[in-house]
């Protein structure tokens, strides 16, 4: 009896390891083709059909620095902070808050940052502990398709400006459609 449950056992490791070679190598293939990394500086790694690692470093020419000075409660419920040019996506890989106003630190003197224009969806919520610069690095970035923004909310008596780095990508690699925008950075919630 022991002797046929080993036999069981040895065919069906065999099956799967046959129908894993035949069947493995393409689904490796097709994912290979999806593949596309950013990290920071610009620099991207992507694998190529035939499975090759490939790396580039983005030009200066496409690294992008924004601000918005003077952020305050009554700036509006929904301020652009850096937007995507109409014919190219921006990864967005730090944000920096700089408070120069913060009379009473707490819970209700709050920086909420969005990775869309609709100010939806939420990727940094910051209550500053006082007045100075606090830097967010969003690694691997934070993706913002052609024509959208980076929004930026202010609560309480807190004043700021906001500035964000990073750079463009082709469009297409940040199609309006991603879930993108939160994709690449989790609800951070900080304080000071």
């Amino acid at each position: 009896m022991k002797c046929r449950g080993r036999w069981r056992t040895v065919v069906l490791v065999a099956a799967a390891l046959f129908v894993g070679s035949v069947v493995g190598p393409p689904l490796v293939q097709a994912a290979t083709n999806l593949v596309t990394i950013a990290g920071p500086g610009g620099k991207q790694a992507k694998v190529s059909a035939a499975g090759q690692l490939l790396t580039t470093e983005t030009t200066p020419s496409t690294f992008v620095h924004d601000a918005a000075l003077g952020l305050t409660a009554s700036s509006g419920p929904c301020v652009p902070v850096a937007t995507a040019p109409a014919d190219k996506g921006l990864i967005v890989t730090q944000v920096v808050a700089d408070v120069f106003t913060n009379p009473t630190p707490g819970g209700g003197q709050r920086i909420d940052v969005f990775s869309d224009s609709a100010c939806s969806n939420l990727i940094l919520d910051v209550n500053p502990g006082g007045i100075g610069a606090y830097g967010y690095p969003l690694q691997p970035g934070v993706a913002i398709p052609a024509g959208s923004s980076l929004s930026a909310n202010v609560a309480g008596a807190v004043q700021t400006e906001i500035y964000t780095y990073g750079y463009t990508v082709p469009s297409s690699e940040v199609p309006a459609t991603s879930p993108a925008s939160g994709a690449s950075a989790k609800d951070q919630r900080q304080t000071g």
